[in-house]
């Protein structure tokens, strides 16, 4: 949206309240972005701009509203992923397997070498395991490994001694092991049991046919004769 001047923006804004506008300053501080990256989201359609031409300078904002809808869509889509990480956590998990990082992202719709998804993804599995360590005592992103190494990236690590559970110089190999094993132990012994199968259903026999009796002679001679 653009005003040609500053005058008829505060006409449309006595008018609309909703037309109130926050500086791109602001809402990439707020957003952790630039202001560029603002701009681009604007051109896109995913915040609504506004332009106000002055004199000496030009104004762009963003409208509250647009911004406001936007983080909301934002907590949503982030609250799904934390559960749809935390089945698949918990469904390895009760399968007592570790699972390569990639395979935990792409169902999230997240790529394993964009820097931006593997943030995300290790904020995540942070949030999970300091979420287990304080209910169960156990940090389930134990058991998301690097392919290359077999074992959990650094930030496990560094989030294991941030609990108090990993001394410095203990071996970490050794901790991240003893972690799987509690991990397992739990989801292991929670998972349902498989039903067992219906017991077969026994097979009818046919019954035995009447035997025929053959005909005789003499019960033929029995019959009476037909006249005419």
């Amino acid at each position: 949206m653009v005003f040609k001047s500053v005058e008829a923006y505060l006409d449309a804004l006595r008018q609309d309240s909703n037309l109130t506008m926050l500086p791109l300053g602001l809402v990439a501080e707020l957003k952790g972005i630039s202001r560029s990256a603002v701009s681009e989201q604007i051109k896109s359609g995913a915040l609504s701009g506004i332009v106000v031409k002055g004199r000496r300078k030009t104004w762009r904002g963003v409208q509250p509203d647009a911004l406001f809808a936007q983080e909301r869509r934002i907590q949503e889509e982030a609250r799904e992923r934390r559960e749809q990480l935390l089945a698949a956590l918990v469904a390895h998990a009760g399968a007592k397997r570790t699972v390569p990082y990639a395979t935990i992202m792409e169902p999230l719709g997240m790529a394993p070498k964009n820097p931006r998804h593997r943030a995300e993804i290790g904020d995540l599995l942070a949030e999970a395991s300091k979420r287990s360590h304080a209910d169960h005592g156990f940090m389930i992103g134990a058991i998301v490994v690097q392919k290359s190494s077999g074992q959990p990236n650094r930030l496990f690590f560094q989030l294991a001694r941030e609990l108090g559970e990993l001394a410095e110089g203990a071996d970490e190999t050794l901790f991240w092991q003893a972690q799987c094993e509690r991990v397992f132990a739990h989801y292991a012994a929670t998972a349902p049991a498989a039903a067992a199968p219906a017991p077969a259903k026994p097979k009818k026999t046919p019954k035995p046919k009447a035997a025929v009796k053959p005909k005789t002679a003499a019960a033929d001679a029995a019959k009476p004769e037909r006249t005419e």
